[in-house]
């Protein structure tokens, strides 16, 4: 990842003299869109992303338009909960599978436009981009027996059933939106936060039930993720090149 990061650097630096080109890690956490193709009476499943870190490179093309790109890692895991229907009297039992075998690159190019400064210490800005996704694929646990108990002790419930997990390897362009802010601090550093929303469209991971419920064999439940995502984070940016940051008396937004 480091080479990458040198190489973005470098061609940035050749292609000009800007005023304030920037680099930004970024740690966060992102939340797919679980989609259900046969839910699990009583039940849910869902595709968990797990926290991510990011190194996003700024260009700035004019002062409120930049050009941006990304690179950012993560895997995912599977997850279900199964509740038995109409044991209110004695609670609702959950039980969970995970797997984190999967692994997902993405490289990101976009445009970020700064529609409110305020006095050059605090800005916010909307941004788009498209993603190449790359998924790895990996390892997952299969066939893992779910047996299931209530409390008090001595009421035992069974809810035989059969998890598995697949994952696909393969690529997919993804686009994204969403907005950001930052919080200039002193000499060239700033604090910055992103909020985007992804949509994929070509399925990645799935997770499979099989199961009985009351003596009788049930619709196998499936759920999968398709790279469509909800991403949160919070980064440290540094500004390369140009002035220092100043204190203005000037606030800027579209249409003035």
């Amino acid at each position: 990842m480091y080479l990458k990061l040198i190489v973005c650097i470098v061609t940035l630096q050749i292609l000009g003299e800007v005023n304030a080109q920037s680099i930004t890690y970024y740690r966060g956490k992102s939340w797919a869109e679980s989609k259900i193709v046969q839910s699990v009476i009583g039940s849910t499943g869902e595709i968990i992303f797990r926290d991510f870190s990011q190194i996003a490179l700024a260009y700035p093309v004019t002062n409120s338009l930049e050009v941006i790109g990304s690179y950012w890692a993560h895997r995912t895991l599977t997850e279900f909960h199964i509740y038995q229907p109409n044991m209110s009297s004695l609670g609702r039992s959950v039980f969970g599978h995970g797997t984190s075998r999967i692994k997902q690159r993405r490289y990101g190019l976009g445009l970020q436009y700064t529609f409110l400064d305020i006095y050059n210490v605090i800005s916010l800005h909307g941004i788009a981009k498209v993603e190449y996704e790359k998924s790895f694929g990996g390892r997952s646990l299969s066939n893992s027996r779910v047996v299931r108990s209530l409390a008090p002790d001595e009421v035992v419930d069974f809810f035989p059933a059969v998890a598995s997990v697949t994952t696909e390897h393969g690529s997919q362009f993804v686009p994204s939106i969403g907005f950001g802010g930052k919080y200039k601090l002193p000499w060239r550093l700033s604090l910055s936060v992103q909020y985007l929303w992804s949509y994929g469209h070509r399925r990645t991971q799935t997770l499979f039930l099989d199961y009985s419920f009351q003596g009788e064999e049930q619709p196998r439940g499936e759920w999968f993720s398709d790279g469509t995502m909800h991403i949160m984070a919070i980064g440290l940016s540094v500004q390369i090149w140009g002035d220092k940051n100043k204190v203005t008396d000037k606030i800027s937004w579209i249409g003035r």
